[in-house]
């Protein structure tokens, strides 16, 4: 992770959202497994992370990752733009991917990384 955060010219931002976040109660910030990795293979923190509230039936709420600052969110499949536009003018959408995770934001200054924590 840290190699990763060097290449991120806004890692402060970055590492502010993660340190805010899991401040919160029951969440957790894990490492992944690849869907072929070995039983006993170690959790890989290399690539990005995911965070997850303990005890939630959704799972993990969100993919984060170091190396661009984005952070990919597990929303309602339902929300709207106007919802986005009123508390996160940075977030985007994803054309591609888990269907459950196509908001995302950029952090790359102090109003971004605030748009992503109130999201």
């Amino acid at each position: 992770m840290r190699a990763l955060l060097r290449g991120n010219p806004v890692a402060a931002h970055f590492v502010e959202v993660l340190t805010e976040v899991t401040a919160w109660p029951d969440v957790k910030v894990y490492g992944i497994k690849r869907q072929r990795a070995e039983l006993e293979s170690a959790l890989n923190y290399g690539e990005y992370l995911r965070m997850s509230r303990h005890g939630s039936p959704k799972g993990d709420f969100a993919y984060v990752y170091a190396h661009n600052g984005v952070i990919n969110l597990r929303l309602p499949q339902d929300t709207d733009d106007e919802l986005l536009d009123r508390f996160a003018l940075a977030a985007y959408r994803l054309e591609g991917g888990n269907r459950e995770y196509r908001i995302s934001v950029r952090i790359v200054d102090d109003e971004t990384r605030d748009q992503a924590i109130r999201l």
